[in-house]
């Protein structure tokens, strides 16, 4: 009885690790096929703002203008997060934003993640994130990249 828990213990364990291995690889191969899927546009700035959103069709404009208005010369780059809504759409229509269309939702961790892997293969030199939903202001970004600078 003993022995027979222990295997059943070990096992559980084991398919664990396998279901957890199988997830992670789920999550990349979600953000690879965006990654690919993405349109980019021509580097103009050494910082790239990563704005994930998740159904943020009503804000993502606004974020994007404000973005352009009072934050410093950057790229931005809309990480659409499997959203239900037109977030996707409006972000492109804004010609101002490059975006990486997610097909399922990865969560805040996953699609800052994409951003920062699209940041690496672009070269950019700083890359920060910045919500969709209007909360953070743009004209900040310069006082967390002061230190670096």
């Amino acid at each position: 009885m003993l022995l027979t828990t222990g295997f059943t213990f070990l096992l559980l364990i084991h398919l664990s690790v396998v279901v957890s291995r199988l997830a992670e690889q789920n999550n990349e191969l979600i953000q690879e096929m965006g990654l690919r899927n993405c349109v980019p546009k021509p580097k103009t700035a050494q910082l790239l703002v990563i704005v994930p959103a998740y159904n943020e069709a009503e804000t993502i404009a606004g974020v994007i203008a404000d973005l352009r208005r009072t934050g410093p010369p950057c790229d931005i780059l809309v990480v659409d997060d499997g959203s239900v809504d037109a977030t996707a759409d409006v972000a492109s229509r804004s010609g101002e934003a490059v975006v990486v269309g997610l097909a399922k939702n990865l969560g805040i961790g996953g699609a800052v993640q994409t951003g920062f892997k699209y940041a690496a293969r672009h070269d950019y030199q700083f890359a920060v994130q910045f919500d969709g939903d209007g909360q953070h202001r743009a004209a900040e970004i310069d006082k967390l990249l002061a230190p670096l600078r």
